[in-house]
């Protein structure tokens, strides 16, 4: 039986791929850095003017010290946490710009539990990517909300609708 011929690599195939790497290590490392409440660490690889969203409606977060001062506020009362990334895609406008999806489950633990419950959340990771002087840095990050719990007065639900429009075959 013949082996069909595999197509050949070519040098932008194969850097898609590392570069997908890349992102998608920049991503594992900002989780990391939110479970040890490392507000210095999750901002490093945003460019100075990012944006950040959290919530539909909600003002837009803007600027790297923003959003470390943001990060840093939310992280003062957690105790404990864990955030899971999984299910990475990338989508390349061109060699320098990219968008990255991902999904997220993350537990949080309070200072004053049970006061605050224990938070849950199931959402999605829409960011954009410049590269640098041959470096992936972060322009945007946006949180979509498919469920949380225990969070805030009202319950967080299907803020995804739609989200992955710009991925449809």
């Amino acid at each position: 039986m013949e082996r069909p011929e595999l197509p050949s690599v070519t040098e932008a195939m194969l850097r898609e791929l590392v570069d997908r790497d890349r992102l998608a290590q920049a991503k594992y490392a900002w989780v990391r850095a939110a479970d040890s409440g490392d507000a210095d660490r999750m901002v490093e690889r945003f460019v100075e003017h990012c944006t950040a969203s959290y919530e539909p409606g909600s003002e837009v977060i803007e600027g790297r010290e923003a959003l470390r001062e943001w990060n840093r506020k939310r992280l003062e009362r957690v105790t404990a946490s864990s955030h899971h990334v999984s299910n990475f895609e990338v989508r390349y406008q061109d060699a320098n710009h990219a968008t990255t999806y991902c999904y997220l489950f993350s537990w949080q633990h309070f200072d004053d539990y049970p006061v605050t419950p224990d938070r849950q959340r199931y959402a999605r990771y829409i960011d954009t990517w410049v590269r640098l002087d041959g470096e992936w840095w972060q322009r945007s990050l946006r949180l979509l909300v498919a469920g949380e719990w225990n969070f805030s007065d009202v319950p967080r639900f299907g803020e995804y609708r739609g989200w992955d429009a710009d991925l449809q075959i």
